[in-house]
């Protein structure tokens, strides 16, 4: 005698509400599984995405119109507190009387003018506002702006 295996799952499981997913709301449509494609790649369904290898990294790929890259900015007034430390620390040097600090040496790139000056200083930054040159020529140093790596006196 023949034995019917094919379709014999489904007829036991007639009448019992669920079909064995356990829950009623399992095993429904897409939205059981997170959405169709690539839904979710960036939040629900990310290790998946990563695992079958379709991840697309958001932070990647065009840049946005309008940002303003950051600008690293000191006063003169914490540059002349922070002088004789530099110097200890051999990140400025003092010659004929005039203390060498090169800005890009402690991460900065533009001197500005609050402050005045009690020393002479060859300061070394990529930009200068107008006040801090002033303030540092009259007080007998020099503003050198570094173009590109190469300084050039202002």
């Amino acid at each position: 005698m023949v034995v019917r295996k094919r379709g014999r799952e489904a007829h036991e499981r007639r009448g019992t509400h669920t079909h064995g997913w356990g829950h009623k709301k399992k095993h429904r449509g897409s939205g059981n599984r997170g959405g169709r494609g690539n839904a979710g790649r960036f939040k629900h369904n990310k290790i998946k995405a990563i695992v079958e290898g379709w991840f697309i990294d958001k932070n990647k790929g065009f840049k946005q119109k309008g940002i303003v890259p950051v600008i690293e900015t000191i006063n003169l007034i914490r540059l002349e507190e922070m002088a004789d430390t530099l110097v200890q620390q051999k990140l400025a040097k003092v010659e004929g009387g005039k203390i060498h600090i090169d800005l890009a040496s402690i991460k900065k790139d533009k001197l500005l003018g609050t402050g005045k000056p009690k020393r002479a200083f060859v300061v070394t930054a990529k930009q200068f506002s107008e006040g801090a040159k002033k303030r540092i020529e009259a007080a007998g140093g020099q503003a050198i702006v570094a173009a590109g790596g190469q300084a050039k006196a202002a």
